[in-house]
């Protein structure tokens, strides 16, 4: 048997990205379409199934431990029946392009790529303090 010698992670961030619009538009589009769910008694593995992604995936979007691409977000907004603009709150945070794909990009990134970007952009805050 090999030993795992391997230090637990405690730095670990639990949310996807410090964005801070980002975490506004998740809880809107994810509170929305869980209610949505839960009303229409719809699971997971259906939802994942419709959209056409593992229902690993959808789970972590919808518990918020990864963001989703905008194409979902507008192909859930589509099963529900509804626009995506309501999906995401008449403020959506995520109004230009150059912000979708500046999100997407960084989802897109490795996990350790994401805290390097992370602690960048935190010393960029302290440092326009």
């Amino acid at each position: 048997m090999i030993a795992n010698n391997h230090p637990k992670r405690t730095d670990a961030p639990f949310y996807v990205c410090h964005i801070p619009d980002m975490a506004k538009q998740n809880t809107t589009w994810i509170k929305f379409t869980r209610d949505w769910m839960r009303d229409n008694q719809v699971t997971q593995l259906q939802m994942a199934t419709r959209l056409g992604v593992s229902e690993g995936a959808f789970a972590h979007w919808i518990h918020g431990r990864r963001a989703a691409r905008m194409e979902i977000i507008q192909e859930v907004a589509n099963i529900i029946g509804i626009p995506t603009s309501s999906l995401l709150g008449e403020d959506s945070p995520i109004t230009s392009l150059r912000e979708r794909d500046l999100v997407d990009n960084y989802n897109a990134l490795a996990y350790g790529d994401r805290l390097i970007i992370d602690a960048l952009m935190k010393a960029l805050a302290r440092k326009s303090k």
